[in-house]
């Protein structure tokens, strides 16, 4: 009887911890895209997948298209929004990401880049 009330009262409480990282994402995120100037964007044509640079910069010329971030509970989840927000601002790459806590969210600043 002991028993099925530990494992009752543990079932509730990850049930509950995990409804939270959902709340947290619903109430506490964060999704922008400031521009660089008022250019027009056609939208990108079927897929666009944005390559992410972390530690070097593109060997192609570019320019900068703006600054995306984002605050959500993971990294992984924050990462995925600014890369769609990024793409549907038709850039195809990501620069100079920096990333933040901010308690349990994280927050994450990137410019957004487009290839001559």
């Amino acid at each position: 009887m002991i028993i099925k009330k530990v494992n009752l009262l543990a079932s509730s409480v990850v049930v509950l911890a995990l409804s939270g990282c959902s709340f947290n994402d619903v109430m506490n995120s964060r999704l922008e895209f400031i521009p660089n100037d008022t250019q027009a964007c056609m939208k990108p044509e079927g897929k666009n997948s944005i390559e992410v640079f972390r530690s070097s910069m593109p060997k192609r010329e570019f320019i900068e298209m703006g600054t995306v971030s984002s605050q959500y509970s993971s990294y992984g989840k924050a990462l995925g929004k600014i890369k769609a927000l990024a793409s549907k601002n038709c850039a195809d790459a990501l620069i100079d990401i920096r990333e933040a806590s901010v308690g349990v969210m994280v927050s994450l600043n990137a410019t957004a880049i487009k290839f001559k």
